[in-house]
């Protein structure tokens, strides 16, 4: 039998096979009217979209449309009792003999058994062999790889722990000897109709050579016109011969027909896909009959996303996966924060069969309980953002036990600070109320972990898999909505109920008993597969991998992602069986044959349309170089050329390709692809025919922000003075907020603090967002590396403090002694300090703690020498005051009658034995070079306010003191212990002035950023204004705050900040 006789027939895809298709139908209607006919085609959607376009000129009856393995099962399912040997099960499988120590793997394997990038590997090559029918008894264990006996014996012992189940290989040999012994069971099918479009998996090559030796069954084979892709078919056992130059070319180049497209980036070729369906809509064509394919599986969400936003109905297979559901963020989440590996906090022993430490990560049990549904264990939805920032502030990094620690200490400082705020009626009841209540969701935070924690857990090598599920089941219940992995109303929570069963299934195998590892990450592997489709079939346009073009008819197809190293993709041959032993094995596919496969898909899908556009993004995200168009790209663009293509194919002149400009050149008549670009056309129409734009609908119409947007550009870029858009606040700048609005500053309602005013000096807008409004940057205390600065300020303030303290009462103990008193109680600091805080990597810890060390010998130094030569000793270390101490809190008058009030915390206090003289200390754990200017203005503008403070408290202590001096004592600084300062006499008028200035500059609602009067080398290279170098705030700010500055920095409401330096207006160079 030949291609031209009516058994087999070579037929381009698309239009030309419905209409094949159509006759072998008619013809098998002729002999039996009312009999069954069974078409067998390639995938469930050609099975829908060919029904449909037969069924759009005439009705069918009677016809069913099966896919080749639905085909196969249905005709050997009724000889074969054995389960299927589905993904999972065969997975598992690989993975029990992978762990097996019983088999000897090679030295490279033995180190990568447990591996899953190995077990992965394993599986899908011996996945090729058993759908390729191999005996491994037949097997050369030669073949130039030195390997190739251990990957067989493996092969062999997968086989015979899997002989219990019906594997696909073994499906479809039955159906293909229940066809060659003309079994009964064909006779339900009817009349066959066999569509052998695409190239079948090795599994069915058995089945399809039946089918093409039935003699009544009609088979239509797919051409493609490409000889190289056809005989991927006419080498097929069975196939009469190779197809006959008149049926015809899927690849005929007809330019009215063929467009060639290159996009900026990918973001921008779907909205381009976007725009040229709905221009096709225009013109006739319907939304059902237009596909868009892919290779790449991340633009399958991209273009679904961009048909959605303009509003075009999409179907097709959906790109979500059951881990992105809400119940699949939950299970994983949840197991994520139970899983004990990689956690960096581990002093407590893990506790058997319980969630103890190490385990619930700070990070982890953040991302779950702010991206999932979670019940806390009051009943109530867990408070996740909150939590995120409560856990920060606590320093929580892992372990039950440091949750309870912390958040314990956490929630008891708040409610001090509250009590004492309360007592001393100082700081407002908004803000007393907020510490209460954050205290209260810190406690609720910890028992909700502690509750967590105390969960009993599936042991280890003692649990099932159906414990495993019954144990994240009862979870469920408790954490989750009680029905969340039982409900199968909606389809995503049915399949993801699903999987739980298989997996709770496994435990028919003849397995090992689960870890809680391998539990884990077998329930990511089945969670990591998509919803079965999104939209419905025929209402929309159908976007999908370019695999299931095959079989399809469309009018319009979309080939997208046509960049370098993709149509063909590079690949890579299998690593533990290499093409010089696949190549000696019937069946197995090399690298060679994946790449023909592929371009057989790629011309099949071409085939599907009259109407093909094949685009090209020019760049790829994250990507700082141009892409160039893949290989199968160029080879159209030059047959739709018909000559070589030019240098430039981004020139215009003479060239095939289509560029699509970046949305700036765009020009401003370009079809829209969703609203945004609706609306910007409308007011570019609006502003071209004279109009002013305050009066189109984007600026007037309730909720629209547009107008805001324009003055805030405006205001910010443009106007040369202090607005409310960059730094000025209250109608008493001449800016009315509107009826009788007054500006009136939280900040200034109680009691300050001089880091409070040091702030507005140093930046103003840095003070609004801080104490105006309360944002507050929070760190991830498990991202640090080294000991931030503050917590090693911490521990040389602690150790200082008890050193100092101990020689207010006891004599000298000489320099000897001294010294090794000094180290003795910093090692006692640091241990505690390791065992509670957050010290980073241990390597950094222990160089930290060495210079730590040294940093405190050379106090040491100057601590003596201050002594003798000065003739004061300490009297007072962490002096309060103003804060419900016996030290009163220090008043400094400000122009107009007005007062303001400080509190704080000295760290100490030196005398004279007459009490005449004192002088007032404050550690600091850093550098020096940023208090240089204090030798020339004694509070810097204002950043350095605590001196002048401090020593106004010790004169309230202490009246009797004739001469105050204070000092900043760098422990730390690089060029050893050493001390700056002051005296109250020569600080004082000018820290009053300062003072003043500052809180005039709050109190008219003055806040510009300033990004400070230098650059310095920036963390990432290049250079950044000092001020914004280290900002928590950087990534909130304006970009374009320098140029901003020196822009507004002359107008008069600035002059409060201006005025600060006693040097004149401050610049940015």
């Amino acid at each position: 039998m030949t291609s031209r006789e009516p058994g087999q027939r070579w037929v381009p895809s698309g239009e030309r096979l419905v209409e094949a298709l159509r006759v072998q139908i008619a013809a098998a209607r002729r002999d039996d009217p009312l009999g069954p006919i069974t078409v067998v085609v390639p995938s469930f959607y050609s099975a829908f979209f060919l029904r449909r376009q037969l069924a759009a000129d005439s009705p069918i009856f009677n016809v069913q449309f099966l896919r080749l393995e639905d085909f196969a099962e249905s005709l050997a399912g009724v000889k074969d009792s054995r389960p299927p040997l589905s993904r999972l099960r065969a997975s598992e499988i690989i993975h029990a003999i992978a762990a097996d120590g019983s088999f000897a793997l090679p030295e490279e394997f033995e180190r990568i058994r447990e591996a899953a990038g190995f077990q992965n590997a394993l599986h899908r090559t011996l996945d090729d062999l058993d759908a390729a029918g191999v005996n491994p008894a037949l097997l050369d264990s030669g073949g130039g790889w030195r390997f190739t006996s251990t990957i067989f014996g493996l092969y062999g012992r997968y086989l015979e722990r899997a002989s219990g189940f019906a594997a696909r290989s073994a499906i479809a040999s039955q159906a293909a000897r229940a066809i060659r012994s003309e079994a009964p069971e064909l006779g339900r099918f009817g009349t066959i109709v066999f569509l052998l479009v695409e190239e079948p998996a090795a599994q069915h090559r058995e089945l399809v050579s039946a089918l093409l030796g039935m003699p009544c069954a009609p088979v239509l084979i797919g051409s493609t016109g490409d000889p190289d892709s056809d005989t991927l078919i006419s080498s097929i056992r069975g196939v009469a011969s190779a197809p006959n130059p008149d049926s015809g070319s899927a690849t005929e180049i007809n330019p009215d027909g063929f467009r060639l497209v290159s996009a900026p980036n990918p973001g921008e070729e779907a909205r381009w896909v976007v725009r040229d369906a709905l221009a096709a809509a225009r013109e006739g064509t319907r939304f059902a009959r237009i596909g868009v394919f892919y290779e790449d599986p991340s633009n399958g969400p991209r273009l679904t996303e961009a048909f959605q936003l303009s509003g075009v109905p999409v179907s097709g297979p959906s790109p979500v996966t059951l881990a992105t559901t809400p119940n699949g963020r939950w299970i994983l989440g949840l197991l994520a924060v139970l899983d004990r590996r990689d956690q960096r906090e581990q002093q407590v022993p893990v506790g058997q069969g319980r969630l103890n430490e190490p385990g619930l990560a700070r990070d982890r049990l953040a991302a779950w309980v702010t991206g999932s549904h979670v019940i806390a264990a009051d009943g109530a939805p867990a408070a996740g953002a909150s939590w995120d920032v409560i856990s920060r502030r606590a320093g929580v990094v892992a372990g039950a036990g440091s949750w309870e620690r912390r958040l314990g200490e956490h929630a008891r400082r708040l409610r001090s600070r509250a009590e004492k705020a309360a007592r001393q009626d100082e700081d407002d009841g908004a803000s007393r109320a907020g510490w209460i209540a954050e205290a209260n969701e810190a406690e609720r935070l910890r028992e909700f972990v502690r509750q967590l924690a105390d969960e009993p857990m599936p042991s280890d090598n003692n649990a099932s898999w159906s414990d495993f599920i019954k144990w994240l089941r009862a979870l469920a219940g408790r954490y989750g909505r009680s029905d969340a992995l039982n409900d199968n109303g909606a389809a995503a929570a049915g399949a993801v109920s699903s999987a739980l069963d298989a997996i709770s299934d496994l435990d028919s195998i003849d397995l090992p008993p689960p870890t809680f590892e391998r539990f884990r990450r077998t329930l990511e592997t089945e969670l990591d597969r998509p919803l079965s489709r999104v939209g419905e079939l025929g209402r929309g346009v159908f976007v999908a991998p370019l695999r299931q073009a095959v079989g399809c008819d469309f009018d319009r197809v979309y080939i997208v992602g046509m960049t370098e190293g993709s149509y063909p993709s590079i690949g890579s041959e299998d690593p533990l069986l290499p093409d010089v032993v696949r190549s000696g094995i019937p069946g197995l596919k090399t690298l060679g044959d994946e790449r023909a496969s592929a371009r057989r898909r790629f011309l099949t899908a071409l085939g599907t349309a009259p109407k093909r556009v094949l685009v090209w993004p020019r760049s790829q995200p994250g990507a700082t170089r141009q892409v160039w168009p893949s290989r199968w790209f160029t080879e159209f663009a030059e047959a739709v050329h018909g000559k070589p293509l030019p240098t430039d194919l981004l020139a215009n002149d003479g060239n095939p390709v289509e560029v699509v400009v970046a949305p700036a050149r765009r020009p401003l008549d370009a079809s829209p692809s969703d609203r945004h670009e609706y609306e910007v056309k409308s007011l570019a129409a609006w502003q071209s025919a004279g109009r002013r734009s305050e009066d189109h609908f984007l600026f007037n119409a309730p909720g629209e922000t547009l107008s805001a947007g324009r003055e805030l550009e405006w205001s910010r870029f443009r106007a040369n003075r202090l607005t409310r858009w960059d730094g000025a606040v209250g109608p008493n700048l001449g800016l009315d907020a509107g009826g009788d609005v007054v500006w009136s500053p939280v900040s200034l309602s109680g009691i300050a603090s001089s880091t409070r005013l040091e702030a507005w000096a140093n930046c103003p807008f840095r003070y609004f967002l801080t104490y105006e409004i309360g944002v507050e940057p929070t760190e991830a205390p498990e991202a640090a590396e080294t000991l931030s600065a503050l917590d090693r300020g911490i521990i040389i303030h602690d150790v200082l403090d008890r050193f100092v303290k101990e020689t207010l009462c006891q004599p000298a103990a000489g320099a000897e002694g001294d010294a090794e008193r000094l180290q003795e109680i910093a090692n006692q600091q640091m241990d505690a300090f390791e065992r509670n805080g957050l010290i980073g990597r241990p390597v950094l810890w222990r160089l930290e703690r060495e210079r730590i060390k040294r940093g405190l010998l050379d106090f040491l130094d100057v601590h003596r020498s201050r002594v003798t030569e000065r003739g004061q000793r300490p009297v007072a270390t962490e002096l309060g005051f103003g804060d419900g101490t016996d030290v009163p809190a220090v008043v400094v008058q400000l122009s107009g009658g007005r007062s303001i009030r400080f509190r704080g915390w000295i760290d100490r206090v030196d005398a004279s034995e007459d009490g005449a003289r004192a002088t007032v200390i404050d550690y600091k754990s850093g550098r020096g070079s940023r208090f240089s200017r204090l030798a020339t203005d004694p509070v810097d503008g204002g950043k350095h306010l605590q001196l002048p403070i401090y020593a106004l408290a010790v004169k309230g202590w202490r009246p009797e003191t004739e001469s105050i001096d204070a000092e900043f004592w760098f422990v730390m600084d690089d060029a050893g212990s050493k001390t700056v300062g002051a005296s109250l006499e020569i600080a004082g008028p000018r820290f009053e002035d300062v003072v003043d200035q500052i809180v005039v500059g709050i109190e008219k609602g003055v806040f510009p950023a300033y990004p400070g009067e230098r650059s310095i080398p920036g963390r990432s290279g290049g250079s950044t204004p000092e001020n914004c170098a280290y900002c928590p705030y950087d990534r909130i700010c304006s970009g374009g705050r320098v140029w901003a500055w020196e822009r507004k920095s002359g107008d008069p409401a600035a002059r409060h900040f201006i005025g600060l330096s006693d040097t004149g207006a401050r610049t940015t160079s």
